[in-house]
């Protein structure tokens, strides 16, 4: 297996990563959880990342792996569960760290989280000097932050961390444009979640309701799938060979899938042809669902994909407005942004030529889901309310 430096934390780790979300729950046998952890280190896979909220998760690996404690590089995640205290605090915090020690059965943790933690929480600082205190204690080796997109952006820019944890996937490239390449930089560490996008390709039909919904939604609207490879290998491969990720975080119970993806990566990087087309495909698939300003619409995708608009909307206005339209002109990254609302304009343009009837459908359900992203936002302001008005006059021409 190969290992890579973690940024310049000076700790190295497996490019394959096991996500200990699977192993936490009571649909697992004990003796079963033992044998997958056992093996992980066994073919190398020696970056263990658990959280405080995957149930036994922590217990598990404490009970089984101790007596192997310098053989693997120990992840978990803080900031909120403790009873009595108030979540997102420093006690919080400082106390998630104590207990985390205990359950996982070590004196040092390599690498600590905060777990999804709110921007305005970020900023206040209380948080961040909870774990930087428990890195000047040596209970924590590097101060991490996993989360997404301007939170996660915040993160990589604070100089206050070692590393950030954020989801890429074949599904879901955008931190590619916006943090990755920023933290690599900045010569920080990344671990890619989710880098199977929770196998949408298992179903044939929209699976309603399931985490994989939007990313089977997104995949249908790239139209892209892996020719001759095994979908999982080429999902894996593009995820954690991207520049400047350090490892892949894979969540799995079953030591099988763990030997399958530590086969794919032993096969290195998609050829390169493979690899822009997959990259492409993101582009068409994602220009309705880009940022109209920076730092505007950030959450843009999730809030199309819950947005009660899109919802109540035909099955066709929703692939479109979820997925893009394949017909649209691509561009690089650079001219990405500074196009959507050119590319807005067009979308409705082509519908108008080929589909008539969902012009007005669609022209509703982008404006309402932009609306409700302004109205879900933190902090308000002209600049949002600005947002959403060049949006509604690219919908009208």
């Amino acid at each position: 297996m190969e290992r890579r430096p973690l940024g310049n934390t000076g700790l190295s780790v497996s490019a394959l990563g096991l996500g200990a979300g699977r192993i936490g729950g009571p649909e697992i046998e004990d003796a079963e959880v033992g044998r997958l952890l056992g093996r992980a280190l066994d073919l190398g896979v020696v970056l263990l990342d658990a959280a405080r909220s995957y149930g036994l998760a922590e217990e598990r690996i404490g009970r089984h792996l101790a007596h192997r404690r310098g053989e693997f590089v120990l992840s978990t995640k803080v900031g909120y569960g403790i009873e009595g205290v108030e979540d997102w605090t420093f006690e919080a915090v400082a106390r998630g760290i104590d207990e985390a020690l205990v359950r996982l059965r070590t004196s040092w943790i390599d690498i600590v989280h905060l777990h999804s933690c709110p921007r305005p929480v970020l900023e206040r600082g209380e948080v961040v000097r909870a774990l930087e205190e428990a890195v000047r204690s040596g209970k924590v080796r590097c101060a991490a932050y996993s989360g997404e997109e301007d939170a996660l952006l915040f993160a990589v820019r604070s100089g206050a961390f070692g590393a950030v944890q954020a989801s890429l996937n074949v599904c879901d490239q955008r931190v590619l444009h916006h943090g990755l390449a920023e933290a690599r930089g900045r010569g920080m560490g990344f671990l890619a979640k989710r880098p199977l996008a929770d196998a949408p390709w298992r179903f044939r039909e929209r699976p309603e309701g399931d985490e994989a919904e939007p990313y089977w939604l997104r995949l249908a609207a790239m139209g892209i799938g892996p020719g001759d490879l095994p979908w999982a290998e080429w999902a894996l491969r593009f995820a954690v060979f991207a520049p400047g990720v350090s490892a892949g975080l894979v969540g799995t119970r079953s030591v099988a899938h763990l030997e399958e993806a530590a086969s794919a990566l032993a096969k290195g990087p998609l050829p390169d042809e493979v690899e822009k087309a997959v990259r492409s495909a993101a582009v068409r698939a994602g220009v309705l669902v880009a940022q109209a300003e920076p730092g505007f619409f950030d959450t843009f995708k999730e809030s199309f994909a819950a947005s009660k608009a899109v919802k109540a909307a035909s099955p066709e206005v929703q692939k479109l407005v979820i997925g893009g339209l394949p017909e649209m002109p691509s561009g690089g990254k650079d001219e990405f942004n500074a196009r959507t609302l050119e590319l807005l304009k067009q979308a409705v343009g082509i519908l108008t030529q080929k589909a008539p009837q969902l012009v007005e459908e669609y022209r509703q359900v982008v404006l309402q889901s932009a609306k409700d992203v302004a109205a879900a936002a933190d902090d308000t302001s002209q600049k949002e309310t600005a947002a959403v008005g060049e949006i509604e006059r690219a919908l009208t021409g």
